[in-house]
């Protein structure tokens, strides 16, 4: 019933009272890469994963995200992947 509502308010045949409706990220969307640490001995580094949120759950559509990777001089690899859903608690349900 709402997908009717809604198209009868962006039809101008029809004449509705307004709601708003945003989108949201159902899921929350996460960005993976690698980054080479520097330990004291000069010959080895070690190498850390590092998970970064892009979109939180529930965040709204449409936002502009600006990543920055500046400890990395050369080419490397991410990855964009689908996070988990928070678990509700036994009390909220």
């Amino acid at each position: 019933m709402g997908a009717v509502y809604k198209g009868a308010d962006l039809s101008s045949g029809f004449k509705v009272k307004k709601f708003i409706t945003k989108d949201a990220v159902l899921f929350p969307i996460l960005v993976d890469f690698e980054r080479e640490l520097e330990t004291d001995e000069a010959s080895s580094k070690t190498v850390k994963v590092v998970r970064r949120t892009l979109f939180s759950h529930m965040n709204p559509y449409l936002q502009k995200k600006i990543l920055t990777f500046n400890k990395h001089v050369k080419d490397f690899t991410f990855y964009v992947s689908y996070g988990e859903l928070p678990v509700p608690s036994h009390e909220a349900l």
